[in-house]
Protein backbone atom coordinates (compact mmCIF):
# COMPACT_ATOMS: atom_id res chain seq x y z
CA UNK A 1 0.00 0.00 0.00
CA UNK A 2 2.94 2.63 0.96
CA UNK A 3 4.76 1.54 -2.63
CA UNK A 4 1.30 2.52 -4.12
CA UNK A 5 1.28 6.06 -2.18
CA UNK A 6 4.81 6.87 -3.26
CA UNK A 7 4.38 5.66 -6.68
CA UNK A 8 1.66 7.82 -6.86
CA UNK A 9 3.64 10.99 -4.96
CA UNK A 10 6.51 10.73 -7.38
CA UNK A 11 4.17 10.19 -10.38
CA UNK A 12 2.62 13.49 -9.51
CA UNK A 13 5.78 14.89 -8.69
CA UNK A 14 7.46 14.17 -11.74
CA UNK A 15 4.33 15.86 -14.15
CA UNK A 16 4.36 18.54 -12.15
CA UNK A 17 7.86 19.38 -12.61
CA UNK A 18 7.84 18.29 -16.32
CA UNK A 19 4.69 21.25 -17.01
CA UNK A 20 6.97 23.48 -14.93
CA UNK A 21 9.71 22.92 -16.86
CA UNK A 22 7.54 22.87 -20.36
CA UNK A 23 6.41 26.53 -18.94
CA UNK A 24 9.83 27.80 -18.28
CA UNK A 25 10.80 26.58 -21.88
CA UNK A 26 7.71 28.29 -23.69
CA UNK A 27 8.37 31.59 -21.48
CA UNK A 28 12.58 31.31 -22.18
CA UNK A 29 11.39 30.87 -26.32
CA UNK A 30 8.99 33.73 -26.40
CA UNK A 31 11.96 36.05 -24.99
CA UNK A 32 13.96 34.83 -27.34
CA UNK A 33 11.93 35.20 -30.54
CA UNK A 34 11.26 38.87 -29.11
CA UNK A 35 15.15 39.73 -29.23
CA UNK A 36 15.23 38.10 -32.80
CA UNK A 37 12.58 40.52 -33.67
CA UNK A 38 14.65 43.68 -31.99
CA UNK A 39 17.67 41.90 -33.62
CA UNK A 40 16.33 42.01 -36.90
CA UNK A 41 14.81 45.41 -36.62
CA UNK A 42 18.43 46.89 -35.73
CA UNK A 43 20.04 44.90 -38.38
CA UNK A 44 17.24 46.64 -41.06
CA UNK A 45 17.54 50.09 -39.43
CA UNK A 46 21.55 49.82 -39.64
CA UNK A 47 21.42 48.64 -43.11
CA UNK A 48 19.28 51.67 -43.83
CA UNK A 49 21.23 54.16 -42.35
CA UNK A 50 24.28 52.66 -44.37
CA UNK A 51 22.39 53.24 -47.64
CA UNK A 52 21.46 56.24 -47.15
CA UNK A 53 24.74 57.24 -46.18
CA UNK A 54 26.22 55.35 -49.11
CA UNK A 55 23.79 56.91 -51.85
CA UNK A 56 24.36 60.46 -50.09
CA UNK A 57 27.96 60.21 -50.22
CA UNK A 58 28.38 58.56 -53.54
CA UNK A 59 25.80 61.28 -55.42
CA UNK A 60 27.87 64.15 -53.69
CA UNK A 61 31.00 63.10 -54.87
CA UNK A 62 29.87 62.12 -58.16
CA UNK A 63 28.40 65.31 -59.05
CA UNK A 64 31.59 66.61 -57.82
CA UNK A 65 33.62 64.33 -60.09
CA UNK A 66 36.53 63.45 -58.05
CA UNK A 67 37.06 62.18 -54.43
CA UNK A 68 39.72 62.12 -52.04
CA UNK A 69 41.85 59.30 -50.78
CA UNK A 70 39.85 59.41 -47.36
CA UNK A 71 36.26 59.73 -48.90
CA UNK A 72 36.80 56.82 -51.05
CA UNK A 73 38.43 54.42 -48.39
CA UNK A 74 34.84 55.18 -46.21
CA UNK A 75 32.65 54.42 -48.34
CA UNK A 76 34.45 51.25 -49.57
CA UNK A 77 34.42 50.20 -45.56
CA UNK A 78 30.30 51.55 -45.78
CA UNK A 79 29.17 49.92 -48.70
CA UNK A 80 31.52 46.12 -47.13
CA UNK A 81 29.35 46.48 -44.16
CA UNK A 82 26.26 47.05 -46.24
CA UNK A 83 27.01 43.97 -48.28
CA UNK A 84 27.37 42.20 -44.89
CA UNK A 85 23.79 43.26 -43.72
CA UNK A 86 22.22 41.82 -47.12
CA UNK A 87 22.11 44.99 -49.07
CA UNK A 88 21.37 44.44 -52.27
CA UNK A 89 22.85 45.54 -55.36
CA UNK A 90 21.38 48.99 -55.81
CA UNK A 91 24.23 50.55 -54.18
CA UNK A 92 26.83 48.75 -55.99
CA UNK A 93 26.84 50.82 -58.92
CA UNK A 94 26.77 54.63 -57.09
CA UNK A 95 30.40 52.68 -55.49
CA UNK A 96 31.40 51.46 -58.58
CA UNK A 97 30.93 55.09 -60.03
CA UNK A 98 32.53 56.61 -57.22
CA UNK A 99 35.52 54.45 -57.12
CA UNK A 100 36.55 55.60 -60.60
CA UNK A 101 36.18 59.18 -59.85
CA UNK A 102 39.60 61.13 -60.13
CA UNK A 103 41.28 61.08 -56.69
CA UNK A 104 42.31 64.61 -55.30
CA UNK A 105 43.28 66.06 -51.92
CA UNK A 106 40.75 68.06 -50.08
CA UNK A 107 42.75 71.27 -51.12
CA UNK A 108 43.31 70.28 -54.71
CA UNK A 109 38.83 70.63 -54.66
CA UNK A 110 38.82 73.86 -51.99
CA UNK A 111 40.55 75.72 -54.54
CA UNK A 112 39.15 73.81 -58.26
CA UNK A 113 35.17 73.96 -56.59
CA UNK A 114 35.72 76.46 -54.60
CA UNK A 115 34.27 74.53 -51.25
CA UNK A 116 35.72 74.76 -47.78
CA UNK A 117 35.62 71.94 -45.81
CA UNK A 118 36.09 71.87 -42.31
CA UNK A 119 39.46 70.08 -40.95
Amino acid sequence: MADIIVSGVIGLVFTLLGGFVLHVAKSANKRLEALSNKFQHVTDGTRALLRYRLVYNCNYYIRLGCITYKELDEIKILHKEYKSLGGNGTVDVLVRKAEVLRLVTIDEIEKEKNIKFSK
